[in-house]
This record gives structure tokens, sequence and C-alpha cells, in this order.
């Protein structure tokens, strides 16, 4: 049945005792990987783990990633341990745990270059609120679409990701808003407005924000979302949907200045106003200009004496 497999030949071949445990070792894991593939997938049952420490602080489903080359799954805090021992290659560093993330499965939708950016989000609420919400999901496929095959721009659609996800955790608790798209009405405009002022740290005694660039940022997210949402209505002929989404980026284009992209710009720049700028002195500058003409005048004097490699450097 499995006789035309790698690994069950090389364990059929295989005469070191040690090295016929490991080979099954990982057969079993990767068994067990499969398991805990569909357990994730249907979001119940048990994980099948290597070790399930007793003191681990994070013991939920979030808290295991399988090992890349061991196919065993670990404590993310406890991978470490492991990745010392693994007789495989394995990245180096933290990233063992970015790529453990990478062999999980994917949320229905969720595939390619945002499948990376989700699965490599820190793990906390905001991870969870993000894959579960479609269209922020939304929000990040059409990023990944236009930038995704740059991976330096990977961390900007994550943080774009985070951004709306920190506001939709506002939305629920503040006001019982539980997800992004029931947030898009014209209706709920009042109630948006006052979480991106929570959650950008609004003072208003002051009219100041904690994290200006936040709350201007979150405008510009909100009318993309706004836009994603009026493209799927119009395909699904929903005309109360498009009514919706048209009647909210209106708003937006209308209201989101006064109530807070303004307070937010003037604060970015008094902020850059009041940043004040350390210029040298005169005097620090020609000390230093100084000395470099003496090491400059040493260096060559060095070189015409004695020509080394370290004295060329030096100049």
């Amino acid at each position: 049945m499995h006789e035309g497999e790698q690994d069950v030949i090389r364990y059929a071949g295989e005469k070191d005792v040690k090295q016929k445990k490991q080979i099954l070792q990982k057969l079993r894991n990767l068994g067990s990987h499969l398991h805990n593939t569909q357990v994730l997938k249907e979001g119940k049952g048990e994980l099948l783990v290597v070790y399930r420490s007793k003191r681990a602080t994070g013991k939920g489903a979030d808290n295991y990633v399988p090992c890349t080359n061991f196919a065993g799954y670990f404590n993310k805090r406890q991978l470490w341990k492991h990745v010392k021992k693994c007789t495989g290659k394995h990245t180096k560093g933290r990233k063992h745990v970015s790529a453990g993330k990478l062999m999980l499965p994917s949320k229905e939708g969720v595939q390619g270059h945002l499948h990376t950016v989700v699965q490599c989000m820190v793990d906390y609420e905001i991870k969870r609120v993000v894959k579960n919400d479609s269209l922020i999901l939304k929000f990040g496929e059409k990023l990944c679409r236009t930038a995704g095959h740059n991976r330096a721009q990977h961390n900007h659609i994550r943080n774009a990701m985070r951004e709306l996800g920190r506001l939709l955790v506002v939305l629920r608790e503040q006001l019982r808003i539980m997800d992004l798209e029931q947030a898009i009405t014209p209706q709920k405009f009042p109630a948006v407005v006052e979480a991106v002022q929570i959650v950008s740290g609004y003072d208003t005694t002051t009219s100041t924000y904690k994290t200006p660039s936040l709350a201007k940022k979150l405008g510009t997210r909100l009318a993309i979302c706004a836009g994603i949402m009026n493209k799927d209505a119009m395909i699904e002929l929903d005309d109360d949907k498009v009514k919706r989404a048209k009647s909210f980026s209106k708003l937006i284009s209308i209201d989101w200045a006064s109530q807070v992209s303004s307070n937010a710009l003037r604060n970015l720049y008094e902020a850059k106003k009041n940043n004040i700028a350390l210029v040298p002195l005169t005097e620090d500058v020609r000390k230093l200009s100084a000395l470099l003409r003496g090491e400059i005048y040493d260096a060559i004097k060095e070189i015409a004496t004695c020509f080394t490699q370290d004295s060329y450097k030096q100049l």
C-alpha cells in the first residue's frame, strides 16, 4: 500500500537502528500532521503533538507549530529545543516558527501570498479576528494581488490587515458590531468614527490622537473595504448592499476629514514641527575633519614606507 513512498523505502532499506527509529518517528509524525490538518480545518478535535508541556503558558491550538523537517508538532516556545536536536536542516534563528506556520492549513479561500502574510502574523487576538473576517481577508487579497510578489511588502500588507483587525476588536467590544461588513453601512458611520478614535487614542479634551497616523490610515483602509464590498455586491446583484457600500463611501469623502483626519494631520504636523533637529556644532565638524585628515596622512605615509593590506583598508 505504501511501498512506493520514499520514506517507507528508506525505512525498509536502512540497516542502522538509530536511523531506522528516526525514519519511523517521522512517518508517525506525518500521519499526525494529516490528522492535525483536518482538526485545524474543521476547528474541532485534539491536536497530536510530540510534547505537551505542563508549564507552557499557551496550550491552545494556535500555540503549536510543526517542525518543517520532522513534521512533529511542538509548542512555539519549546520548538527551539527540538531545533537544536533535529538532524535535518532548519531555518536559522526564530524563523523556524514562521516556516512551521506555513505548513499549517489555511482558511478556505486564503491561498498564495495571502496565506504567507496571515500565517506569519503575530499570534494573539488580532490574528484570530483577521482570519475569521471575510472582508479583511478580501482587503488583504487585494493588496497581495498588487504587491504580494514582493516579499518586502508582506509586512506592510500584514500591518494594514492588523490595523483593521484592531478596529474590529473595538467595534465588537464597545459597540457589538461583529464583522467589518456589518460596520460598513451609513447608519453605523458614527459608531465607526467612534471606534477609530478609541483605537487611535483620541483625547476629547485636547483634540489630539495618541497615534494620529493610525487614525489617518484607517480612513483609507475603510474606503478600500467599502469599494470591495460594493464590487462584490454588484456581482451578486445585491442592490441593498451596493447602496450601503456607496453611501458609506460617500460619508467618508464628505465627513471623514472633519471627524477624524483633520485633527490627525494637525497632530502629525505639530509633532514634526516640535521635533528638535540636532545639528552638530562648527567646532565638532572641525575636530572630525582634522581627525580624518590626520588618519589619511598616516595611512599614506605607512603605504609609502611599507605597503600592507590593513593600511590600504585604512586609507
